[in-house]
């Protein structure tokens, strides 16, 4: 792969990270455990993923002010070849919600920064993407051999005398056809619990990804989705949550 430039990547259509066993709890969301040996060249390129979260730029579109949100994005094009999955990145434009879907910052293209290319170029983040497919309920990948994944980067920071909200807008739906989020970094935090809903804003499922790689991969149209503030363990110093998001979406052929 040329390191100067990142257009396409073709990964083997196989689980590289978890394994295949998977269950939606109340048909909504499923959790899953990495299964990496530290020794993989999979974990060692996990470990640089991690510090590229070092470099997100602050969200511009927090309210108020705000300025304890750091993002990147980009979408790539996966393409379902048989034996083989391919990753072509889309030429970079404007995040959109409904204000619908997103009271607190919908209704304007969001214009976010890039993943730097060290980002987008990891394998590792090649085989996330190929391994959240994968696990998607085996009725409804086959509905269509391209989707569309937009790669979300975010890391959330505590200060010790104000919390940080990873979900600003509260208990809401994205929009896509699928969501998973993955902890990248958790540090000096307590909170972050995940907060599953069904239609009728009953609360189905309370679960805090603590362990780095583990991972939440949910059917967002089955209900809503929260995340309680983040607060510093330690008051002496700040506390941090990364996360990589990705939304998943059929593309019609």
């Amino acid at each position: 792969m040329d390191l100067k430039v990142f257009d396409k990547a073709v990964v083997p259509a196989r689980l590289g990270i978890f394994d295949p066993s998977i269950s939606f709890l109340h048909s909504q969301v499923a959790l899953k455990q990495h299964t990496l040996d530290k020794q993989d060249s999979l974990y060692q390129d996990f470990l640089r993923f991690q510090t590229d979260f070092d470099n997100l730029p602050l969200d511009e579109y927090m309210k108020e002010g705000d300025t304890y949100r750091r993002r990147r994005f980009n979408e790539v094009l996966l393409r379902d070849e048989g034996e083989w999955i391919s990753l072509t990145l889309k030429p970079l434009r404007g995040f959109y919600q409904a204000t619908t879907v997103n009271g607190y910052s919908g209704g304007v293209d969001r214009i976010y920064q890039p993943l730097e290319l060290s980002t987008i170029s990891n394998p590792f983040l090649h085989q996330l993407i190929v391994d959240m497919y994968l696990l998607l309920p085996a009725e409804r990948r086959g509905v269509s051999r391209v989707w569309d994944i937009g790669i979300h980067l975010y890391r959330i920071t505590a200060q010790p005398d104000a919390p940080g909200h990873p979900v600003p807008e509260g208990p809401h739906r994205d929009g896509h056809e699928f969501t998973s989020i993955t902890l990248v970094n958790r540090h000096n935090v307590e909170g972050g619990e995940s907060l599953f809903f069904d239609q009728t804003a009953t609360v189905r499922l309370r679960h805090t990804l603590k362990s780095p790689l583990e991972t939440a991969l949910f059917d967002d149209a089955k209900g809503l989705h929260d995340v309680t503030p983040i607060h510093c363990q330690d008051q002496a110093s700040i506390g941090l949550r990364d996360i990589c998001g990705f939304s998943l979406n059929p593309v019609k052929e």
